[in-house]
């Protein structure tokens, strides 16, 4: 009866491999299980090599991968998503916000209760992924085998930029809320987007392709974040992870966060029910856990990823839609690649030069000392940049919402053109942080600009502008303006 309980619970369990994987017939992906388990390696997966070196290829453009990409059921029930939307439909009904009373004027409380939410859910769930992997050792294919695992510094740093996440996303959903109670953007009630209707169904295939949205979004913030003169004050933060672990996914600097979530305001202005952005918000909140777990046999395997902390300047986006294939910058696996033809000059490392083949090989556990200033500013530069963006950037959106105006606004620059406040308030959480980015790069950076992208072709660089600006900067200035002008209602 044991032996028939552990079998049954199999996703919570690591059961013995078989030799030749077929997976579990029509139930094979069920809540994006393999062979109905969370730990385990995806079946593409040659056990027999070192996790990481099985091709990618044999999965990406595959029909059945096509099919479950674009099959609204199969997206919503036999993939991660299925559990995530679990997550943000709690969020949504379990504690929801009153759009006539709590979103139209939201209270410090309201603030409060919403980062709680928010924050304990990335606690919650980022928690069990790590403790499963690193401590239970429910995971034995790590990526990266020269390492010991994380060290003490490194957890607090990832633990500590993973919570301003978990902040500023319930920041997102107030201001989302927010602008939907103000009037200014028309949706739909829950009324009619949860009934047997037209709506409904309208409903029901905006939440099965919110993923397929947010593959995209990514794709394009992810190349605009490295950038050299945002990477070097933003992203450059996350890759100080080269051996991830699952609270690296959401350990980014507040300006990342700012664009990485603006996925969210994008899907607002078109008349769909609200759960669609905060949908989308909590799927950008949660999905980077067991993606940046570090091991190849688990739920949300992401060898994909994993490819490009170890090499960089590869695989932007996810194995989904094949962006990355498009531009020329997918790498498919550890080791020599067939398929990458960026700039990558370094001679190819073995990342995976060790082999561990067994869970019982157990490694040091937070090795190293503890040293809280690994978080803070490492260069007066980027205790410059972080002021503007982090401190005076926040402080004036305070100040332009409690005193309802921005001081010299509106102002007229000819009888036609008239730049109002709330303009003012979206540009500067728009495009202000890429901004101030270039202007610091004048004075003394000995990169090229547009580094690593300065040697792409003109056609790719136009392309990656126009989508990264309408994808990621624009969706940022809206969200913003309709704050302010929802204030000065």
């Amino acid at each position: 009866l044991k032996l028939q309980f552990l079998y049954f619970i199999g996703p919570l369990c690591k059961r013995k491999m078989p030799a030749e994987r077929k997976g579990i017939g029509m139930f094979e992906g069920f809540l994006g299980t393999v062979e109905g388990s969370f730990y385990r390696s995806p079946l593409y997966v040659d056990l027999e090599k070192p996790a990481g070196h099985s091709s990618l290829t044999k999965i990406i453009g595959a029909p059945r991968r096509w099919l479950t990409y674009w099959n609204p059921f199969l997206k919503l029930f036999f993939t991660p998503n299925s559990i995530w939307c679990t997550i943000a439909a709690i969020i949504y009904f379990g504690f929801p916000m009153d759009l006539e009373n709590e979103a139209k004027n939201p209270t410090f409380d309201t603030i409060k209760d919403r980062v709680i939410i928010h924050t304990v859910t990335v606690w919650l769930f980022f928690g069990f992924w790590h403790v499963t992997c690193y401590l239970f050792g429910w995971s034995s294919r790590p990526f990266d085998t020269k390492e010991e695992g994380p060290t003490k510094g490194m957890m607090l740093h990832n633990l500590y930029y993973s919570t301003l996440g978990g902040i500023q996303s319930g920041l997102w959903e107030v201001a989302i809320m927010y602008v939907y109670a103000s009037g200014l953007v028309p949706y739909t009630p829950d009324s009619e987007a949860f009934s047997l209707s037209m709506k409904g169904l309208i409903n029901f295939f905006l939440i099965a392709y919110v993923s397929n949205w947010r593959d995209t979004h990514f794709y394009f913030a992810h190349r605009l974040i490295h950038v050299r003169f945002i990477y070097k004050h933003v992203h450059s933060l996350h890759h100080r992870n080269v051996q991830i672990e699952p609270f690296a996914g959401l350990c980014m600097h507040p300006v990342e966060h700012l664009y990485y979530y603006s996925c969210a305001a994008a899907l607002m202005w078109f008349g769909a029910n609200p759960f669609i952005a905060i949908w989308t918000l909590v799927h950008a909140l949660v999905s980077p856990a067991a993606s940046h777990s570090g091991f190849e046999d688990i739920w949300q395997s992401d060898q994909f990823h994993n490819l490009h902390h170890a090499y960089f300047e590869c695989n932007y986006g996810s194995a989904g839609f094949p962006w990355d294939y498009t531009f020329g910058t997918l790498r498919e696996k550890f080791g020599v690649s067939e398929t990458y033809k960026g700039e990558w000059t370094e001679k190819d490392k073995d990342v995976s030069q060790e082999y561990i083949k067994t869970k019982n090989e157990k490694k040091k556990y937070l090795r190293g000392g503890l040293n809280p200033l690994h978080a803070l500013w490492g260069s007066p530069e980027q205790a410059i940049y972080d002021i503007i963006t982090c401190v005076a950037l926040p402080f004036f959106l305070y100040s332009a919402v409690t005193d309802k105006g921005v001081a010299g606004f509106p102002f007229q620059v000819t009888d036609d053109i008239v730049i109002t406040a709330p303009q003012v308030v979206g540009f500067a959480f728009g495009f202000g942080p890429p901004l101030v980015g270039l202007i610091m790069w004048f004075f003394g950076d000995r990169q090229p600009v547009l580094w690593p992208f300065h040697k792409d072709s003109l056609f790719n660089l136009i392309v990656l502008f126009v989508a990264s600006t309408t994808f990621v900067l624009l969706p940022t200035y809206l969200l913003f303006k309709g704050v302010m002008e929802a204030a000065m209602l």
